[in-house]
Formats: structure tokens, C-alpha cells, sequence
């Protein structure tokens, strides 16, 4: 069995290789997956460490007003808190402080 090109075998099914770079199977396919929840360390290591932390643009924003915005260890942990009482893992970060820093 030849394909397009003139190469023997090139196309055989199975080939996870072959799956992945098959643009035309990407978003077709169901994917489930379990994850386990995030810990309170975890949480507060997302709003403080990450590339585009929440912690670092939120001091920034209120920077550009003239404000020195600094958070406790308590105050990180309070929202890694209220983030595991959502129950939606990192998701709730967003969303706990946005209600803490900008109301």
C-alpha cells in the first residue's frame, strides 16, 4: 500500500504518531479526565508564581494608580480558602479575588 507521496506503509492505523498530527481529528475525539483537587499550597503557589500570576497583575494594576499593593500570607491563604470552599479549583481564584481587590 502506497499513499499520495509514493511511500509504502506510511499511513498505518494505529500509529498514535500519525493520530496527533492528523489536524482533522483534533476537537472530534471526547476526552475525560480526572484530576485531583488542588491543595491550599498549590493555590496560593498559582496566585503568587505563575508566569502571569493574579498576585503580580493585580499589583501592577494598582500601580499604574500610584498604590503599592501587597498581600500577607494570610490574605493569600484566605483566598486559597475561599477558593477550595468553591470547589472549582483555580478557576475560583479568579473570581475570590476579584471580589477581595477590586470591590
Amino acid at each position: 500500500m502506497t499513499d499520495r507521496g509514493g511511500r509504502h506503509g506510511a499511513r498505518r492505523a494505529g500509529r498514535p504518531a500519525e493520530v496527533r498530527n492528523d489536524s482533522e481529528f483534533v476537537g472530534r475525539l471526547p476526552v475525560v479526565s480526572v484530576l485531583n483537587e488542588l491543595s491550599e499550597d498549590e493555590l496560593i503557589s498559582i496566585l503568587t508564581e505563575t508566569r502571569n500570576a493574579m498576585i503580580k497583575q493585580y499589583s501592577k494594576l494598582f500601580a499604574m494608580e500610584g498604590v503599592n499593593l501587597n498581600f500577607t500570607k494570610d490574605a493569600l491563604q484566605a483566598l486559597a480558602e475561599a477558593a477550595l470552599k468553591k470547589g472549582t479549583g483555580a478557576r475560583a481564584l479568579r473570581a475570590c479575588s476579584n471580589g477581595s481587590c477590586l470591590t
